[in-house]
């Protein structure tokens, strides 16, 4: 059984509401989607800074995370 799991994410200007981030998972990869927006997916560009989650989409890879446990 799936467990749901949030991640906030708070830059200047937005709402708390619009960085709520819930994970979901989707062949192999775990990715978190807006609460506020079904279409916006949190993402990473090749810089290390954040994407816009209103341009990312669930097919980039920029949004496809792959999840590690710590030894």
């Amino acid at each position: 059984m799936a467990k749901e799991v949030f991640f906030l994410f708070q830059p200047k200007g937005n709402t708390i509401d619009q960085c709520v981030f819930v994970e979901d998972f989707h062949n192999g990869y775990t990715m978190f989607r807006s609460v506020y927006n079904n279409k916006w997916y949190l993402g990473i560009q090749k810089s290390g800074s954040a994407k816009a989650p209103r341009r990312t989409t669930q097919k980039q890879n920029a949004s496809l995370f792959l999840i590690r446990d710590l030894p």
